[in-house]
């Protein structure tokens, strides 16, 4: 658990603090606001965790470029799915181009069948319009559904995939759940 909060302080920088206050923030109807902490555990489920010291991806992690990617089945809020990814060494996945996006709805089609929603690493939580990567990469690509990014609900803060018949980028509040897709550098 010490490993999981030094990455998380080390991200603090790129992230700043106040992303942090407002996406690592679990709401629920019978409790509205929890911290998510150090103290609260996570399982690893079955998802495969590639090795450091490995230029190949682990049993269930899928190459494109530099980076592997997964795809996590189980729904979780943004910040819990963040924080799931940050615990294999990963992040949320960032993405840097068409080819990108079509890697990974590909992958995702062939463990489902289909295209669900997924959460990606992209939020605006600490200025709203400025969107920033969870992995503090430049966030130069956009995929945006029509009319997205639009705050609907006035705290859309995080984004998703695989929206409407496009299959686009849309923002969507923190605490909804859904299933995520994580990435790491090779």
């Amino acid at each position: 658990m010490f490993l999981l909060w030094r990455t998380w302080v080390l991200r603090e920088t790129t992230l700043n603090r106040t992303h942090l206050s407002r996406c690592l923030r679990k709401q629920t109807p019978d409790r509205p606001s929890e911290e998510l902490g150090v103290e609260q555990s996570m399982s690893l489920e079955d998802e495969q965790v590639k090795t450091e010291s490995s230029s190949v991806c682990s049993t269930g992690w899928f190459k494109h470029g530099h980076r592997c990617f997964t795809y996590i089945r189980t729904e979780r809020t943004w910040a819990e799915s963040e924080q799931y990814c940050v615990f294999q060494g990963a992040n949320l996945a960032s993405i840097h181009s068409t080819e990108e996006k079509h890697f990974i709805q590909e992958m995702i089609r062939r463990q489902t069948h289909d295209f669900p929603r997924v959460w990606i690493g992209g939020q605006d939580a600490t200025q709203e319009r400025l969107w920033l990567w969870s992995d503090g990469s430049r966030f130069y690509y956009r995929d945006w559904s029509n009319v997205q990014p639009d705050n609907a609900m006035g705290n859309e803060n995080c984004m998703h995939m695989n929206y409407g018949e496009e299959k686009r980028w849309n923002e969507y509040v923190y605490s909804r759940t859904l299933p995520s897709v994580c990435s790491m550098k090779l």
